[in-house]
């Protein structure tokens, strides 16, 4: 299998997490993508998020073999142990970070838009984080969603939303730094007007000698390209996938 393929095909398996099944389906029918993913240290992380997903809705009882075995490997703990932190954690214990506590809101839907947030408090020191967080650099990670990125007074790049075809964007970018605290402001413009606006900080987390809390925000004018029903599904795949690939460079 391509890099391509897989790469997509984690796409796919990893959005159909965040949706709810229909009554008597069950959430996810085939691990073999996420399984796949697993395999690339680069992609763990997020195999992490679609696993939290997973343990989230299933069924109380006995696990299939498959999965036990992916949260044993993608997230170090046994099915019972995973099961018990599900219910008190919004974001899965990464082995490749440490997070202090998380909340990912569920996404908001406006009259012509859909909102959400999410934030985080991890073990990583500012200036770390600072330097990964350059747009384009951040963007390059996250690319199941950003893909052919360009580095220029106005970025740009080829956005990939789940369930439709692939947007030309550009990206309008704004960076202030104050002390111990770093904002970023982004605009993605489609061919159709603004896409999407997102307001990110990074800011010293007081009281916790190292750590760095994360707040991580965005409005999205979804149109045509996003079904109403797929709209807060797709934004809260979209916010916890670029929020992970920040704090973990």
């Amino acid at each position: 299998m391509t890099d391509l393929a897989a790469r997509d095909g984690l796409h796919a398996a990893l959005c159909a997490t965040y949706l709810r099944p229909h009554p008597g389906v069950a959430a996810v029918t085939d691990l073999g993508p996420l399984a796949r993913a697993a395999a690339e240290p680069r992609w763990t992380p997020l195999v992490g998020l679609a696993l939290w997903n997973i343990l989230g809705r299933e069924a109380v009882g006995p696990p299939s073999t498959g999965l036990a075995d992916l949260v044993r490997d993608v997230l170090g703990l046994d099915i019972e142990d995973a099961r018990r932190e599900r219910r008190r954690r919004a974001l899965p214990p990464f082995l490749e970070l440490e997070v202090l506590d998380a909340t990912c809101e569920t996404p908001e839907e406006r009259h012509d838009s859909t909102s959400g947030v999410v934030e985080l408090c991890v073990l990583t020191h500012l200036d770390d984080l600072v330097s990964a967080a350059h747009p384009t650099t951040w963007l390059a990670r996250c690319d199941l969603f950003w893909d052919a990125l360009h580095d220029t007074p106005r970025p740009g790049g080829v956005l990939r939303l789940p369930n439709v075809p692939s947007l030309a964007v550009s990206v309008d970018v704004s960076m202030r730094h104050g002390g111990l605290r770093k904002e970023i402001y982004l605009e993605v413009h489609a061919d159709h007007g603004q896409l999407a606006r997102s307001w990110t900080t990074l800011e010293k987390e007081r009281g916790r000698p190292g750590a760095t809390r994360i707040r991580h925000e965005r409005r999205v004018r979804f149109g045509d390209h996003v079904s109403p029903a797929l709209r807060g599904p797709t934004l809260a795949y979209w916010l916890q996938t670029e929020a992970v690939c920040l704090a973990i460079p």
